[in-house]
């Protein structure tokens, strides 16, 4: 059987960088949906914010959905004098696990609605 991708709702300034996040339970049967270093990867640069999702362990029945907010921050590229975004995966803003899609869709479209914007340090 194929499955779609989770139906998500996307709010205004969200951008979906990267989606293999199906509309399917983790079973023995389903682990090939989830494989991968991430299922999903929503980005807000007004916000300077990104949303991932990875499953762990990969391909592991037992495993969880970990969800992660990083921080964005700019420099500017001496070169090109084009702003450069830089996520930070040291510094989390917000890091969440849960063995359930349900709960972790909810908490991805409250995260949308809810997340205040990175101030960048100077």
């Amino acid at each position: 059987m194929e499955y779609e991708l989770q139906p998500l709702r996307i709010i205004a300034g969200w951008k979906v960088d990267w989606n293999t996040f199906y509309e399917v339970d983790p079973t023995s049967e389903t682990m090939h949906y989830f494989e991968g270093s991430s299922l999903l990867q929503l980005s807000n640069y007004n916000l300077y914010r990104s949303i991932d999702l990875e499953w762990r362990p990969e391909k592991d029945v037992n495993g969880e959905f970990i969800l992660r907010v990083i921080n964005i921050s700019t420099s500017i590229n001496p070169k090109t004098k084009k702003e450069v975004y830089d996520f930070d995966w040291e510094d989390l803003y917000l890091e969440f696990s849960s063995k359930s899609r349900k709960e972790i869709i909810e908490k991805i479209e409250l995260l949308m609605l809810q997340l205040p914007p990175f101030i960048q340090k100077k």
